[in-house]
């Protein structure tokens, strides 16, 4: 087409061409070349952008061309958000060109603002995902130097194949400034492509300063301020309410909006550490690889945490100490210019003061009362409540991190496809909820603030209008409680220190924490190793040999004659034939061991963490001084991984000894077996015993099979739960809770060379384990030599036989029971003895008093008896009812089966009482002074989340209804322990009683009370008991056995009589018992469960276990039965064989797990 003006040519022709239904939407052209012809080029790309195209401009470099097509920079600055969208689409089309298909990209970005690069990185990461490219980003920091972004982009990609660039908005003039500084451009770059985006593509936001970060706020929803009747009231209160409001907004809006924005950077520039490692990552990866990244990306939050805490917590700090010291003041001076008095008219409605119409008010003393009694309490609960919420964002990030990184390396284990894109989105969604808490931190301290202060000032205008009010708030105003006030003002003034000491520890302990999981995550992938070297190295290679050996026998089958030998493999058979091949578990696994050892030397020597009291008490008191504890958390770790993993490690390796030597001893004899046949096959020697080898053979070689596939199932399970145990236990909380255990056991130097010790320790025993079965099977080979084979006595008894055996001796023997029926019954019922032995829980009463009284009082509160398995604790708490009350005695139980939420209360009440209606209905029908008696109360709790649900409801009614009835509650002292510290319980007793042993004068007493009452005959030493020797030596001697347990004693009694040779029933003295020693940890875990919750249902098995675990918890649960350590009740899930809990608490505690 022939022109005369070429840019109108173009303007026309963009105007006009085109074909019916398709409209064109781009315009490319080359660059301009001429530049006396500036002005109108820039006309025309004005008019093309009103038109709504897509414009491109290329300048083709005709020396570089594109270069070798391996490399394309793109551009960006705050203001190319229109553009942005296109750009990226453009470098992902030309990336799916053959030719360009091995280019790498880059994404620069020209940084005009403060903010971190980090946080820009991340926001923009986050949009190349959503467009699907995946390129290197760099951000370009320019806020100090403010260099020109075309003298940047020669620095950059002077060397770039490709370089595309937006063209900015502005008007005519700016743009031929805009082409004369890009003509210069060009002279030193390559090949470029401008591009201005039309309005079809998103406009993506590029401005990342600190006031524009993301937020989801809600609006402040203030309740409108009451209008009095008169008008000066409303003024007034109107003008201290603006001051209220302008002194919450510039703290909030100032040092605590800083804080949270520079939170938020900190935040996205730790999941940019994760996202940029799983960028690394790909399906194909081991676990190993992706471990080993994991942990970098980890160790580089804890730096970025590390830093944070010296550096920018410091100037954060800073502004708190000056807006907060600012915001008393602007406050104080307010008070101090007030009028002192004001004088307001009274209308016609208003009696007035004395029939007066115009009434003084102390306006100075009114606000001063309101000011120290309210708005001071509130300010500083609002900052400690926000002291408490930025300590736990750090707390919450290493938690979830933690767990995240957990549950990767399980899928990854697991061989789940979609492992990483799911850890991707899991933590994606981790940091999306902490940047919403952190969003909070500045709005829910507004809202707290302000909230409450428009509600004082609501209060203020109905108290002002209350003319008796007026005349006794001097008096009320000298009532104030000056020295809570002069606390409230202190806490207030300090708040900024204190929150820079709490948040300074919670960094220290977020790393520590991370620490731990690194140690963490190299015990799971040495885990892994070991599992797959067992499963090929040593059950691959007997495996291997009996599949040898099967085809042997399968041949030999064959017609009932052998193949050539060729065709049997004889010679591999007969090298199996010529000794048995022992696996060196001496020294298998050094390597493994070895490198578990070595994870303490990367481990902080000593960090000082807040106690568990202080961070408990810190959750309820955001500026508490908190008690710190040096610990060498080199040593605790190295502990943790001694005592939960490679201790198990080993017995469990000398199990597996034991198991693959007999493996190898029964393939030596298999192979000899077969050599035999082929030997003898088609002789003149073979006869009818020749012929039953094979079947022989094949039933040997299936046993061997089976238990090859046992062991190897076994052995990965128990290293997998002694894992478990160990992740556990390498959490921050957990060393919290056992510090003080760690403290006076662990020591310097670090923990090195108390584990090496230990090591060789564990490898002499082992060693020795090993050297006697080696004795054993040479003894076994001559045997297999000279066809001797005879099953040796078995001399151990698996654990269901062994459990049975202890149950047995707890029971009465069965020939005594029948002669003891009502005597049994009067030792197991509660109440029968009267208060006979309770003459020496003094004490324990009188503390039981004391809270009754304060309860008639118009105390609100309940009554806690604590105390071990068979401690008595049921009978004390019956025994308070019956002896020291007088109302109706109701018992709460749990229904048989339980969701634990407030719905099992409400149906324990329905069913208690015979009423319908919710507790608190039914609490407000029922009779006062009512005795409600909650026995075990572990068992309305479950160790799991949301567990907590129903005993945080109870303490909610003893709170309302405390004053009203007396609730009584008993439990298991080790279950109490967790209750107390992770429920609102705690704040709703009034006394807790925890139960003294029985006197050695006490227990004799109970035991002959019941004697008499059953009217039994017994003997001791061939006598009457009642005139027998040294009874009182067998009272001494059953006070020691039972540790004055009057449960326990009367149990341990009860198994301690025998039939005479006379058939008298005589009572023996009790032997020293003792829980056997399982190694099975569900049988550990699960008992420690039935401790802690009284009993398990099906509820509680599926919240406490995961589905993975269904089978194998259940097969354990049906073994203890078979054992009869527990039975199961109709409805009510399993529960401990009761005489049995106090042998059982003991066995717990000598392995760790209860205090």
């Amino acid at each position: 087409i022939e022109v005369d003006d070429i840019y109108k040519g173009i303007e026309n022709v963009a105007t006009t061409f085109g074909f019916s239904g398709i409209d064109p939407n781009t315009v490319m052209m080359g660059w301009t070349k001429t530049p006396e012809t500036l002005i109108e080029f820039a006309k025309m790309t004005q008019n093309l952008v009103r038109l709504d195209y897509n414009i491109l401009f290329l300048d083709f470099n005709k020396k570089t061309k594109f270069g070798n097509k391996e490399s394309i920079d793109l551009w960006l600055r705050n203001t190319d958000g229109n553009n942005a969208e296109m750009m990226m689409n453009i470098g992902r089309f030309i990336l799916q060109s053959p030719s360009w298909s091995k280019a790498k990209i880059r994404i620069l970005f020209v940084n005009n603002t403060e903010t971190e690069g980090s946080l820009v990185k991340a926001e923009i990461t986050k949009i190349t995902e959503k467009l699907r490219i995946g390129p290197e980003i760099k951000v370009i920091s320019n806020s100090a130097e403010k260099l020109g972004i075309h003298k940047i982009i020669e620095l950059e990609s002077s060397e770039t194949d490709l370089v595309i660039m937006g063209i900015p908005e502005g008007r005519v003039k700016e743009h031929v400034e805009f082409v004369k500084e890009t003509d210069e451009l060009f002279k030193s770059i390559g090949t470029t492509l401008l591009v201005k985006a039309s309005n079809s593509f998103n406009v993506l936001d590029f401005d990342f300063s600190y006031d524009r970060l993301p937020q989801s706020r809600e609006e402040l929803n203030l309740k409108p301020l009451p209008v009095s009747e008169v008008e000066e009231v409303s003024d007034l209160v109107a003008e201290f309410d603006r001051h209220l409001s302008k002194t919450t907004n510039d703290l909030t809006s100032g040092a605590i909006a800083a804080i949270s924005s520079i939170y938020m950077q900190f935040l996205e520039s730790a999941e940019l550490e994760i996202t940029t490692i799983l960028d690394e990552c790909s399906a194909t990866d081991s676990i190993q690889t992706i471990s080993t990244r994991s942990i970098r990306a980890i160790r580089k939050i804890i730096r970025l945490s590390e830093d944070f805490a010296e550096n920018k917590l410091i100037s954060a700090n800073g502004m708190l100490e000056r807006d907060i010291y600012q915001f008393v003041s602007v406050r104080n001076r307010f008070l101090e210019n007030v009028s002192k008095t004001v004088k307001i008219e009274l209308p016609d409605i208003y009696p007035g003061a004395r029939g007066s119409k115009t009434s003084k008010i102390y306006w100075r003393t009114i606000l001063n009362y309101f000011a120290r009694k309210k708005v001071l309490t509130n300010t500083r609960n609002s900052l400690f409540y926000f002291g408490v919420r930025s300590f736990s964002l750090i707390n919450k990030l290493s938690k979830f991190v933690s767990e995240e990184h957990y549950l990767l390396l399980k899928n990854l284990a697991n061989e789940k496809p979609d492992a990483l894109p799911e850890f991707r989105r899991r933590i994606s969604k981790v940091f999306d909820v902490l940047r919403d808490e952190c969003i909070r931190l500045e709005q829910q301290t507004a809202v707290s603030l302000r909230t409450y202060e428009r509600d004082t000032c609501a209060d203020l205008v109905r108290e002002i209008e209350d003319p008796e009010f007026n005349r006794r708030i001097r008096r009320l105003s000298r009532r104030l409680n000056r020295k809570d006030i002069a606390k409230n003002q202190l806490a207030v003034s300090e708040f900024s220190e204190n929150w820079l000491r709490n948040q300074v520890s919670a960094h220290v302990q977020s790393a520590a924490a991370l620490n731990l999981l690194t140690a963490g995550i190299r015990v799971f992938t040495t885990n892994e190793r070991i599992k797959l070297y067992f499963e090929n190295t040593v059950v691959g290679s007997q495996n291997s040999k009996i599949e040898l050996l099967s085809a042997a026998s399968d041949e030999l089958k064959k017609d009932g004659k052998a193949k050539k030998p060729a065709d049997l493999n004889t010679r591999k058979i007969e090298k199996l034939a010529e000794g048995i091949d022992y696996i060196n578990f001496d020294n298998i696994l050094d390597r493994e061991e070895a490198g578990i050892l070595r994870i303490s030397g990367s481990m902080p020597v000593s960090v000082e963490l807040m106690s568990a009291d202080s961070f408990k008490s810190l959750l309820k008191d955001g500026a508490r001084e908190n008690e710190r504890i040096a610990l060498n958390l080199a040593d605790v770790q190295g502990i943790i991984v001694q005592s939960h993993y490679l201790t198990p490690l080993q017995e469990t390796k000398e199990r597996l000894a034991g198991v693959s030597n007999e493996i190898a001893e029964e393939i030596y004899y298999i192979a000899n077996l077969i050599s035999h046949v082929i030997a003898k096959s088609g002789s003149e020697t073979e006869g009818p015993a020749h012929k039953n080898i094979p079947k022989d053979v094949d039933e040997r070689i299936q046993v061997c099979k089976t238990k090859l596939a046992t062991t190897l199932d076994s052995f990965a399970h128990e290293i997998d739960t002694n894992l478990e145990s160990t992740l556990s236990e390498l959490s921050i909380f957990q060393i919290l809770d056992s510090a003080e255990t760690y403290r006076n056991t662990v020591r310097a130097p670090v923990v090195k060379s108390k584990l090496n010790d230990w090591y060789e320790q564990k490898r002499s025993e082992l060693s020795g384990v090993y050297n006697n079965a080696v004795d054993f099977a040479i003894q076994r080979k001559q045997e297999i030599d000279t066809r001797k084979f005879e099953v040796a006595d078995d001399k151990y008894l698996n654990k269901i036989e062994i459990t049975s055996n202890f149950v047995r001796s707890l029971k009465v023997k069965p020939e005594v029971e029948k002669e003891l029926p009502f005597y049994l019954e009067k030792l197991s019922v509660a109440g029968s003895a009267g208060k006979t032995h309770l003459s020496g829980k003094e004490e324990n009463f009188r503390s039981a008093k004391q809270a009754i009284d304060r309860i008639k009082d118009g105390v609100s509160g309940a009554i806690m008896v604590v105390g071990e398995s068979l401690s008595g604790r049921t009978y004390f708490t019956e025994a308070v009812a019956r002896s020291l009350l007088r109302g109706e005695r109701v018992h709460i139980n749990p229904p048989s089966k339980q969701n634990f939420d407030v719905n099992d209360m409400h149906f324990a009440f329905q069913l208690a009482f015979e009423r319908s209606g919710t507790t608190k209905a039914i609490l407000e029908q029922a009779n006062k002074n009512t005795v409600l008696i909650f026995n075990d109360l572990e068992r309305w709790w479950i160790k799991s989340s949301n567990g907590d649900t129903v005993i945080n409801y109870l303490a909610k009614m003893v709170e309302d209804y405390g004053n009203r009835h007396f609730f009584l509650f008993n439990s298991n002292i080790h279950s109490f322990q967790i209750i107390k510290e992770t429920t609102d319980l705690e704040r709703s007793l009034l006394s807790t009683i925890v139960l003294s042993p029985a006197r050695k004068s006490e227990l004799k007493e109970a035991i002959l009370d019941r004697y008499h009452i059953a009217g039994v005959k017994l003997f001791y030493n061939g006598r009457p008991l009642s005139n027998a020797r040294r009874v009182d030596a067998l009272f001494a001697e059953l006070f020691a056995k039972s540790n004055g347990k009057i449960g326990l004693a009367l149990n341990t009694w009860g198994s301690n009589i025998e039939k005479d040779e006379e058939k008298n029933l005589s009572i023996c003295v009790p032997q020293s018992l003792k829980f056997p020693d399982i190694k099975d940890p569900y049988w550990v875990i699960l008992l420690y469960q039935l401790i802690l919750h009284n009993r398990l249902t099906q509820t509680h098995i599926d919240e406490l276990f995961g589905h993975e675990d269904r089978e194998r918890v259940l097969m354990s649960l049906r073994e203890m039965e078979k054992a009869e350590l527990i039975y199961k009740q109709i409805n009510d899930g399993y529960v401990l064989n009761s005489p049995a809990g106090h042998y059982v608490e003991i066995w717990l505690k000598g392995l760790g797990i209860l205090g």
